[in-house]
């Protein structure tokens, strides 16, 4: 069968797209592996993010009533206790928090690339989904990996919404993305 010019174009826009998403993808991980290990806040809130590490490890109470030493954010407290799983091996600092909020962005793009691919049947649209995702790094702030609980929540999100199209047990579904949620 000969392929019409038609075609060509097409998959050449695909070809395109894909590498552009990957482009940005990577440039996303490279520039957050840059800053994983800076020592300085790199926005306001880090700091206070830190103060609530210091206190998981010593194990003490994150919801105290707000004094000169402490006051405690609105967020929940996961983020801050699965940010001490890397902080008791690379310790105290930044790095830790950083780390989750990088993972946890990278596990968002391989989960809209999964969505997107299972709704449209194309793994290039699913590449292009996480790829634009990918590419709002810039454009939000640089958020995506900075020590906030931010990044965490989104990647919950979006897996309770891959566990509800993906498996096909309605009541499992419903009580593994209930738990995602509530996390």
């Amino acid at each position: 069968m000969i392929e019409s010019p038609t075609d060509r174009s097409a998959r050449a826009w695909v070809l395109l797209i894909s590498v552009v998403a990957a482009a940005f993808m990577l440039v996303f991980a490279a520039v957050a592996s840059r800053r994983l290990g800076y020592p300085f806040e790199l926005e306001w809130l880090e700091g206070a993010g830190l103060a609530h590490l210091h206190r998981v490890l010593a194990g003490q109470a994150l919801y105290v009533p707000p004094s000169l030493d402490f006051v405690p954010l609105n967020y929940t407290p996961l983020y801050f206790y699965v940010a001490a799983l890397p902080a008791r091996l690379f310790g105290e600092g930044f790095l830790a928090l950083r780390l989750v909020s990088m993972l946890a962005s990278l596990a968002s793009f391989a989960l809209l690339f999964t969505l997107v691919r299972r709704e449209t049947g194309r793994a290039s649209a699913g590449l292009a989904a996480a790829g634009l995702y990918a590419a709002t790094y810039r454009l939000s702030g640089g958020w995506f990996d900075i020590a906030r609980a931010d990044s965490l929540h989104l990647c919950l999100v979006l897996g309770a919404i891959a566990v509800l199209r993906l498996d096909r047990h309605d009541w499992r579904a419903s009580i593994v993305a209930s738990a995602l949620l509530a996390l």
